[in-house]
């Protein structure tokens, strides 16, 4: 027995597919489930990790969820690639800290709020430089300027979450000396369960990673 659709029904059909391939492009029937384990494999790496970037920058936890979904949603509408993802990282999350650090308390609102404004006219500054491909500037960057701006951030980085792991208060606004010696003159008031914690993670993590280094510890 011959089945015949009716055309009406393969218009509606046609149409969905082609909805479908402009707002989900390489999405199917097939592939959904792999693309769902994809994306909820990426956002258990993303929320501890855009959490600690939040404190690094000096902002609230929430920050970091916000600074997590808000650019990922703009990316996904106008990037052309389905493959790239855009969030925050170590890097951006220290100079928030440090530019905004002589200019407002770490936490407070204000400093909530000029962060904010930091990001608009940052991600506006980007926009900018797509529309005029100004991308080729960053050739000009010498390898030795680049490490040893990275080697400073990860100095930075490591001084404040040592200092966490201490369980020891110092003074975000400060310079980079300033803070490591606020620290060694607090040695006494090191927090014993919080350094125990943080050796016992350490002592965990670290064997994980060599033993399984594919797994996102």
């Amino acid at each position: 027995m011959l089945h015949v659709e009716h055309p009406h029904c393969r218009r509606e059909t046609g149409c969905r597919e082609i909805a479908s391939q402009i707002l989900l492009p390489g999405l199917n029937r097939h592939n959904i489930g792999t693309e769902l384990l994809a994306g909820v494999t990426l956002l258990a790496i993303s929320l501890p990790l855009n959490i600690g970037y939040a404190q690094i920058a000096g902002l609230p936890p929430t920050a970091g969820l916000y600074a997590l979904v808000l650019p990922s949603l703009v990316f996904g509408l106008v990037a052309s690639s389905r493959h790239l993802v855009a969030a925050p990282d170590a890097a951006a999350a220290a100079l928030v800290g440090s530019a905004l650090a002589g200019v407002a308390a770490a936490g407070s609102d204000q400093y909530v709020a000029m962060a904010a404004a930091q990001a608009i006219v940052g991600g506006l500054l980007f926009i900018l430089c797509a529309v005029f491909r100004l991308g080729f500037l960053a050739d000009f960057l010498s390898k030795p300027i680049l490490i040893g701006f990275v080697g400073g951030l990860a100095t930075d980085i490591l001084l404040s979450q040592v200092a966490k792991m201490m369980g020891v208060k110092v003074d975000s606004g400060a310079e980079f000396f300033e803070r490591l010696i606020s620290l060694l003159s607090r040695l006494d008031a090191v927090h014993g369960w919080s350094v125990g914690l943080s050796l016992a993670v350490l002592a965990v993590l670290v064997p994980a990673r060599r033993r399984w280094p594919t797994v996102p510890w």
